[in-house]
């Protein structure tokens, strides 16, 4: 397709379009976009530059408009355009999200048939800049208020609740690294071809026929080959770094990664260099390149999740085997999408549940941090295993647990936020609409005493009653619209899938070699107290920290700092005298990537008076294969690159 080649091909600079063009394509590759022919409605315009000025777009949007000169119509949108430059003085790109309202589009449909219609009369020409001015100018600014709910975003301490719910949404999210090793290591299996260019930039000289043919047409099609794409849309420009240093300022002791076709990723080779500057496909969810993946594994290998696997913890020095349970939750409103309610929040949730019904909150994507059996292990296994219990009833067990203490807190989340909005837009609305219907009102009066008294108004008296009622529907649409918004459904979680995760513990028990229990109680202590320090030193600094639960495996605690209104993610390392090494997880490195600019590594030691020392960005080039859980770390070499808390 045109769009498809204009999006990937850099040799294509320019496309020529017609309205169709306006709406249901991505085409933010482009930055400049020239309406040569404007339509009456500006909901039309809005849609057009909403093609380019998108998510994924990292440059400046500019939207160019011919105007016909000296002519009724271009006086018209000549003056409108005016008055929208004015507004964006005021509310940025907000402005173009409202000219699509109605009651906006009713005014300036009036307003072009109008000047077409008349004479060059120069009172006709100011009456229109009049209009502009005041009728529109005020449904403007209603509009925008309304949206912007300025009012309700006044207060400070619901502004540092939003941002602490902010921080701790996107320490949720799905990581880009983990979303690229998934593409990558399937793209490979299925024979495809994709290699590591400029940092976080890569480059697809193949994909598979069977690829291709999973595509969903709903969402475009799959090509044979990228010339850049990337994972993370902070990559979508390229600025020419490299990403073949990955000792991550002397910490690790690792060698650049190696891709599947042999090349070396960073390699500043000439298709590198091509690379600079040109904008990379972002392949993420809902995007058709990793959807036609998704699809494809999904036929393949679906059936993994019903049948289950079993993991390895090598983390735990436990004896007790537990499952862990994959659940889907959804959230939805009133709104109909296709038939069926409007999803507004879906969320996956994992639990752990022990033989004896024990069930706890693992965290957020915890089978990162586990490994699959490998064939030695497996055989050590063999009639070890007590399978029973973990069957129907686990699952039941831990989803009635997920239910009270997972999907309720979900739900009363997403209803207080819901609810919130919700009530600040019903306000803003009311006072806008009521008013102007009293304003409509009043002036259908004025203009029918003028009419009785023999004068000829420019606006007669049924237009205005009419114009009265319009906004009284509209209110009471609105109202409709805002009250199934409100109608949320808090559905029970559907169980996808489950594992079996057997710790370390006991693949170490039958090796003979069970763990030291002095030992694994120290490690606790020093845990404890070692966090403790890192809270009593960010309060000295004016923060205020949270430490999180103990299943939170991304960060020990969420420190909040007033003075910039940020939110610090702090993982927290004790350490012993005699300690030569300790160990970071793969989410803490996936979550110190996502989060850089706030994620810290506190390194305490123990067990005199503690002394707390940070590093920052301290994973910014470290690259994990796919089999790692964890990489190991000098305590001499942190200590030496770290800094007093600040």
């Amino acid at each position: 397709m045109i769009q498809d080649r204009f999006r990937v091909d850099p040799t294509v600079q320019v496309m020529v379009a017609t309205d169709a063009a306006g709406e249901g394509v991505n085409l933010q590759v482009a930055n400049l976009m020239v309406n040569y022919d404007l339509p009456w409605n500006p909901n039309r315009i809005e849609q057009r530059f909403g093609r380019i000025h998108r998510i994924g777009q990292n440059r400046p949007c500019h939207m160019w408009n011919l105007v016909a000169h000296e002519t009724r119509e271009g006086q018209v949108f000549e003056r409108l355009f005016e008055k929208i430059e004015q507004q964006q003085g005021v509310f940025g790109d907000q402005v173009y999200d409202v000219l699509g309202d109605s009651q906006i589009n009713v005014s300036l449909r009036d307003l072009l048939m109008r000047a077409i219609r008349s004479d060059a009369d120069p009172a006709q020409a100011a009456w229109m800049a009049e209009v502009i001015d005041g009728d529109i100018g005020t449904q403007l600014n209603g509009v925008l208020e309304e949206r912007a709910l300025l009012s309700g975003l006044a207060d400070a301490a619901d502004n540092d609740d939003i941002r602490r719910t902010m921080a701790k949404a996107k320490a949720r999210k799905l990581l880009p690294w983990f979303v690229q090793t998934f593409f990558s290591t399937a793209l490979r299996r299925y024979g495809g071809r994709i290699t590591c260019r400029e940092h976080g930039r890569f480059e697809i000289t193949r994909v598979p026929v069977a690829v291709r043919a999973a595509a969903d047409p709903a969402l475009g099609p799959v090509h044979d080959r990228y010339h850049r794409v990337t994972f993370d849309k902070a990559h979508t420009m390229g600025d020419g770094s490299r990403s073949g240093r990955l000792h991550s300022e002397g910490l690790l002791n690792a060698s650049p990664h190696i891709d599947g076709d042999g090349s070396r990723a960073g390699s500043g080779g000439p298709s590198a260099r091509r690379g600079v500057g040109v904008p990379a496909e972002l392949v993420s969810p809902g995007s058709p390149l990793l959807t036609a993946v998704l699809r494809k594994v999904s036929a393949d290998h679906g059936g993994t999740l019903q049948r289950g696997a079993i993991l390895v913890d090598p983390r735990d020095s436990s004896v007790e085997p537990r499952l862990l349970v994959f659940l889907d939750h959804s959230i939805t409103d009133g709104r109909l999408v296709h038939g069926s309610r409007q999803v507004v929040s879906r969320r996956v949730q994992y639990v752990e549940i022990d033989r004896h019904g024990d069930v706890r909150d693992p965290g957020g994507q915890p089978y990162l941090n586990y490994a699959p059996l490998n064939e030695d292990q497996a055989d050590l296994l063999d009639g070890h295993l007590d399978l029973d219990w973990a069957g129907h009833s686990a699952e039941v067990g831990a989803r009635d647990w997920a239910i009270e203490q997972m999907a309720t807190p979900h739900f009363e989340e997403v209803r207080a936020v819901v609810n919130s909005r919700v009530a600040r837009v019903a306000e803003a609305v009311r006072e806008r609409l009521e008013a102007e219907v009293r304003y409509w009102d009043l002036r259908a009066e004025e203009i029918k005493a003028q009419e009785l008294a023999g004068g000829k108004p420019r606006l007669n008296s049924g237009r205005a009653r009419a114009r009265a009622e319009e906004l009284e529907a509209r209110l009471a649409q609105r109202r409709a619209d805002l009250a199934l918004e409100e109608n949320l459904h808090n559905g029970p979680p559907t169980v996808v899938g489950a594992a079996l995760v057997v710790p370390q513990g006991v693949l170490d028990h039958l090796l003979g070699c069970p763990p030291v229990p002095d030992a694994t109680a120290d490690k606790m202590e020093s845990d404890r107290r070692a966090v403790a320090a890192v809270m009593k030193a960010a309060r000295a600094l004016g923060c205020r920290p949270e430490q999180q639960e103990h299943s939170n495996p991304g960060f020990d605690v969420l420190s909040y700092d007033p003075a910039n209104h940020l939110h610090y993610l702090i993982e927290v390392k004790g350490h012993l005298p005699g300690t030569e090494q300790i160990s970071v997880s793969k989410t803490q490195v996936g979550q110190a990537q996502c989060s850089p600019e706030v994620w810290r590594l506190a390194v305490v030691s123990l067990p005199t008076e503690p002394d707390v020392r940070y590093l920052t960005r301290p994973f910014d080039n470290v690259s994990m294969h796919e089999a790692q859980t964890s990489i190991p770390l000098k305590v001499s070499d942190l200590l030496a690159k770290s800094t007093p808390p600040v």
